[in-house]
C-alpha cells in the first residue's frame, strides 16, 4: 500500500485519499483515539498548530489532520518515528536532513531493521517510521533518541521521549499547510501493522550501540572519518591531522555535509581564506557535499556552479563564527575520562538534562513577570560551558559569558545575581586577581530552600551512552546560543526577546499570535508589538493570522540598515582589549610586591622582540607599564597602547618569564 505521488489540491474534506489515510491510521494506531486539529464555525483550522481534540477510531474520519501516539496506553513504544525537520534553516538543512535522514537508513538496513521512509511534507521534513514487536520503555527510547540526536542533528527526538503525548502524523495522512500527504519514499509501509512489525528489543540495543559509537566528539580535534580514508590525498597542505582526514574521507563518508562542515573548520582553524576551500571543492574527497546533493532516491545529483559557491559561503561564514567563538573559550575537556571521572561527569549530564527538560515544558519561565529572557540565556550558556568542559564548576567572566550568548556585561552580570538569588546557581568561588568568578548549576531548579548538594553516582551510565548524551546537549545548546547572537538582536536592534520571539518561528509551520505569547510567558499585547517590529523590517510574514518566517533570511541587511551591523565583534574586541590591559596592571602589581619572584627586567612596549628565548609557559612576561614623571601609573597610556595593538605587534603574541 503506497500513496499516490500524484499532486493533490488541497482539502481536507474527506476523499478517498482521506479516507484510505484514516483506514491506515485505525490499522496502526496504538490507542482507541488519535489528536487532531480543530476547526471553528467557518472551517478554519483553529489554535494555531495545536491538536487539541481527541477523535475516537471510529470509521468516521475527522475533518482536520491527525497525528497518533507512538506509545500505548501502557507506556510502552510500539511504533518509532524519527522526524528529519528542515525547518530551521530551509537553505541549508533542508539537505542536510536528506543526506542524515538517508544515512539513518543505512543503518537500519545494515541492521535488518525493517524501516518505512516518508516525505511528510514538500518542505524537506522526513519520517522514518519502525515498528516494534514487543512494547519498549521510554529509558530504551530516551536513549536512543539521544544518541540519534547526536549523529543527526535535524533530527527533532522530542516525542522518542515522551510516552504519555508524544506522536507523529501517520503515513499516508494530510499535511496542514502543503496540501499534501504523507509519501511513502522507500520500505514496506505494511510494515508498520501489529501482526507485521519485527523489530526486537535486541535490534535496538544494537542500533543503539552502533549510534553511540559513531556519534562525533563536541571537539573537532577528536572526531573520527565517518568512512575511508584516501591516502593518496595531499592537497590540503599544512592542516592538522583531524582535519585532513576529513578532507580525505571518500565521497563525504557516511554523512557527507557534516564531513564538509569539519572540513571547513579545519581551515578555518588554520586561517585559510574562502579562496583557498573553493579550489579544492573539485578534488578533495571529504567535500563531496558541496559537488553534489542527495536527491533522497539512492543517487546523487551534481550540483550548479551558483548553488555550489553560494553554500560553500554561508557555510563558510558559519565555520568562521563557531571557531572565533571556540577561540575564545577555554579548552573543552576530552572524551577519553578514565572510569574516575565517569561519575562526575555523569552527575554533570544529568544535571543539565534535567535543567533542559524544564525549560523545554516551561518555555516562558524567563519572560513577563518570571524574569528576562536573558536570564534563560546565562543559564543555557554555563550549562553549555560545563558541558565543553567536563567539570560541575566553570570559571567564566562576564564578558566571556556576555560575548558567547551576545549580551553585553553588565546585563550578563545582572543575570548572574538574579540566577544566584533563585537558586539556579551558586557562586562556587569569588574572582580573584585575572582569575574570573566560577559557577555550578545547582541540582534543583525549582526553589532557592531546596538546593542541596548531589553525590556522584555510583552506577554511571556506560561511556558511549555518556558521551552520545553529552554530544546531544551540547548540540542543543550550541543552536540555542547560536540563534540568538545576531547583531540585530541587541539593544539597539530588536532586543534579546525580539530574537528569542524569531528564533521561535520557522519558514514551514505557522504559529499563531497565542501559541507564541504561551511560549514567551508574555502578554499577547506585547508580542504583538514584537511582530510588528519583525513585519516592519520583513523578516516574518503573516499568513491567515498566522506567522512565520520569511524565505530569505535579511538580519544582516536590517542590522546594517539599522547601523548596527559589527556590534558583536567591536564589543568582543573591546572585552579582549580591557582583559588585556587588567592582566598587564595586574602583573605589574604583582611584579611590585613584597617578595615577588625574580623576573627578567622589563622594556618599553616599543623595544620589544618578536620572540624572547628560552620562554616557559608559566607566566606571561609583559612590557614597562607606563607612568608619570612622578611614576604614578598612567593607565591612560597604557589604554592607548592595548587599543593600538603596541602589545602585540605583527599578530597575536605571549611572551613567557622563566
Amino acid at each position: 500500500m503506497r500513496a499516490s505521488t500524484a499532486p493533490e489540491k488541497r482539502s481536507f474534506g474527506v476523499s478517498p485519499t482521506w479516507l484510505a489515510a484514516w483506514e491506515f491510521t485505525r490499522a496502526i494506531a496504538l490507542r482507541p483515539h488519535v489528536q487532531a486539529m480543530q476547526r471553528d464555525a467557518g472551517g478554519r483550522l483553529a489554535d494555531g498548530n495545536r491538536y487539541s481534540a481527541r477523535v475516537p477510531t471510529l470509521p468516521t474520519p475527522p475533518s482536520a489532520p491527525w497525528y497518533i501516539h507512538l506509545a500505548g496506553d501502557d507506556r510502552l513504544f510500539r511504533l518509532l518515528a524519527f522526524d528529519f525537520d528542515a525547518s530551521r534553516d530551509l537553505d541549508d538543512d533542508v539537505e542536510a536532513a536528506i543526506e542524515q535522514a538517508t544515512t539513518f537508513t543505512k543503518y537500519l538496513t545494515a541492521l535488518g531493521i525493517s524501516h518505512v521512509l516518508c516525505q511528510s511534507s514538500t518542505r524537506g521534513r522526513l519520517h522514518v517510521w519502525v515498528g516494534l514487536s514487543e512494547g519498549i520503555s521510554v529509558d530504551v527510547t530516551r536513549r536512543l533518541a539521544d544518541a540519534a540526536r547526536a549523529n543527526f542533528g535535524t533530527l527533532d527526538h522530542g516525542m522518542l521521549k515522551n510516552a504519555a503525548s508524544g506522536g507523529v502524523r501517520p503515513p499516508l495522512s494530510p499535511h496542514r499547510y502543503d496540501g499534501v500527504y504523507s509519501r511513502v519514499l522507500t520500505g514496506d509501509i505494511n510494515s508498520l501493522r501489529p501482526e507485521r512489525r519485527s523489530t526486537s528489543h535486541g535490534d535496538l540495543i544494537r542500533l543503539i550501540e552502533v549510534l553511540e559509537t559513531a556519534a562525533p566528539s563536541i571537539r573537532p580535534e577528536d572526531s573520527r572519518p565517518s568512512g575511508l580514508v584516501d591516502a593518496g590525498y595531499t592537497g590540503t597542505g599544512k592542516l592538522q591531522a583531524w582535519g585532513r582526514a576529513h578532507f580525505a574521507t571518500i565521497a563525504g563518508g557516511a554523512n557527507p555535509s557534516h564531513t564538509a562542515y569539519l572540513c571547513l573548520l579545519a581551515a578555518a582553524q588554520a586561517n585559510w581564506s574562502l579562496s583557498d576551500v573553493a579550489a579544492l571543492v573539485d578534488t578533495a574527497p571529504g567535500l563531496e557535499h558541496y559537488r553534489t546533493r542527495d536527491t533522497g532516491q539512492g543517487h546523487r545529483q551534481r550540483r550548479n556552479p551558483r548553488d555550489r559557491q553560494a553554500r560553500l559561503e554561508r557555510q563558510w561564514a558559519r565555520a568562521q563564527q563557531h571557531v572565533s567563538r571556540w577561540s575564545a573559550l577555554r579548552p573543552a575537556r576530552p572524551t577519553t575520562e578514565g572510569a574516575r571521572d565517569l561519575s562526575e561527569l555523569d552527575t554533570i549530564v544529568s544535571r543539565i538534562e534535567q535543567l533542559q527538560h524544564r525549560l523545554t515544558v516551561n518555555p516562558g519561565r524567563f519572560s513577563g513577570a518570571h524574569g528576562s529572557p536573558t536570564h534563560r540565556s546565562v543559564l543555557i550558556g554555563l550549562a553549555y560551558l560545563m558541558l565543553r568542559a567536563g567539570k560541575a564548576t566553570v570559571a567564566s567572566s562576564v564578558r566571556e559569558l556576555g560575548d558567547l550568548i551576545g549580551v553585553d556585561r553588565t546585563t550578563t552580570a545582572a543575570a548572574l545575581r538574579a540566577l544566584q538569588r533563585e537558586g539556579f546557581i551558586t557562586r562556587h568561588r569569588l574572582h580573584h586577581g585575572t582569575n574570573a568568578s566560577e559557577w555550578t548549576l545547582t541540582p534543583v531548579f525549582s526553589t532557592a530552600q531546596q538546593t542541596q548538594l548531589t553525590h556522584h553516582s555510583t552506577n554511571a551510565r556506560p561511556p558511549t551512552e555518556l558521551f552520545a548524551l553529552r554530544t546531544a546537549l551540547h548540540a542543543d545548546f550550541e543552536e540555542q546560543i547560536d540563534t540568538l547572537r545576531h547583531d540585530l538582536y541587541t539593544r539597539k536592534g530588536i532586543g534579546h526577546l525580539g530574537g528569542r520571539l524569531h528564533a521561535l518561528l520557522n519558514r514551514t509551520t505557522r504559529k499563531s499570535l497565542r501559541e507564541l505569547s504561551d511560549s514567551l510567558g508574555i502578554s499577547e499585547g506585547r508580542t504583538a508589538s514584537l511582530l510588528g517590529r519583525l513585519k516592519k523590517h520583513r523578516l516574518i510574514v503573516e499568513r491567515n493570522r498566522e506567522w512565520l518566517r520569511a524565505r530569505k533570511d535579511g538580519r544582516d541587511a536590517v542590522a546594517k540598515h539599522l547601523g548596527i551591523e559589527g556590534t558583536l565583534e567591536r564589543r568582543r574586541q573591546m572585552h579582549a582589549n580591557e582583559h588585556e590591559l587588567w592582566e598587564w596592571w595586574q602583573a605589574e602589581c604583582e611584579r611590585l610586591s613584597p617578595g615577588a619572584p625574580k623576573r627578567a627586567r622589563a622594556v618599553h612596549v616599543t623595544q620589544r622582540e618578536l620572540f624572547e628565548p628560552d620562554q616557559s609557559a608559566r607566566a606571561r612576561a609583559f612590557p614597562k607599564y607606563p607612568r608619570d614623571p612622578d611614576g604614578r601609573a598612567n593607565h591612560r597610556m597604557a589604554r592607548h597602547d592595548v587599543w593600538a595593538k603596541a602589545m602585540r605587534p605583527g599578530r597575536v603574541q605571549f611572551f613567557y618569564a622563566a
